[in-house]
């Protein structure tokens, strides 16, 4: 479905065993006792020197480190044949504790942004955590490419989700796909129409680079009606200090002052 769509649109034909490959990175979040659930996606920072892997959803699904703990994630749950596999949050990711260097930023959603004194949408709203990459090897994970992708007002986007199921609002669906166009971009925001539900918060949004499915975004939830938003991960890669661009014009400036 995901690589017909892709091909009619113009963003290249996409084998189907690169996109499973690339659904196994996503999984399902479960809070500790019931209180919630949302989607996130496991990637690899690829401008840093050790590629570190990170899971990212919501900070509104993950706001702080001692939640995340005690969620549990569960992966390769692609279709109601496979239920997936489960890890506690205590084994899949690492913590300062574990590893001084190790990642964690986040942002609210309901921090003002300084630039626009009418923001309604607050901050990135974006969690992103280092996971375990034997525990990945193990599972079989395929991360996505994490690096800065611009996007565009008609870009044809894919939101990767683990929708809440409608008869249980803590029990997940499958991954399911919603292929529509961007509407328009505002600030570090994107906005798109497309069929969302409780527990799709946090998940990836893609488009078709080069025949791969490329994250553009994360999903934050429904503006109103039909109409869903999500930050540009472009803006969380600078906001964490990963961006690809600023990450190279410091190693030139760095070159440049050793020469003279």
């Amino acid at each position: 479905m995901i690589m017909a769509m892709a091909a009619s649109q113009g963003g290249g034909l996409i084998r189907k065993d690169e996109i499973d490959r690339q659904l196994t990175a996503l999984c399902e979040i479960k809070l500790k006792g019931g209180k919630g659930v949302g989607t996130g996606f496991v990637g690899v920072l690829l401008n840093l020197p050790d590629r570190p892997l990170v899971l990212i959803t919501c900070n509104h699904v993950l706001p702080t480190i001692e939640i995340a703990q005690d969620s549990s994630f569960t992966f390769g749950h692609i279709s109601e044949k496979s239920e997936g596999i489960t890890v506690n949050g205590n084994n899949l990711l690492v913590t300062k504790e574990q590893n001084v260097s190790a990642i964690w930023r986040t942002d609210p959603k309901d921090l003002p942004n300084p630039k626009k004194d009418d923001d309604q949408y607050g901050g990135l709203d974006y969690t992103m955590i280092e996971v375990n990459r034997d525990q990945m090897e193990e599972l079989k994970i395929h991360p996505f490419d994490l690096i800065s992708v611009t996007v565009a007002e008609n870009n044809q986007l894919i939101i990767l989700q683990h929708p809440a199921s409608k008869d249980d609002p803590l029990k997940q669906e499958p991954i399911t796909e919603s292929f529509y166009p961007c509407k328009k971009t505002i600030g570090f925001l994107m906005l798109y129409d497309c069929k969302t539900f409780n527990g799709s918060s946090g998940s990836p949004v893609v488009k078709v680079v080069d025949r791969k499915l490329q994250v553009v975004g994360v999903h934050r939830g429904i503006l109103e009606g039909t109409c869903n938003f999500g930050t540009q991960f472009s803006a969380i890669l600078s906001h964490g200090g990963f961006d690809v661009t600023e990450g190279l014009l410091a190693i030139l400036c760095l070159f440049f002052v050793k020469l003279f």
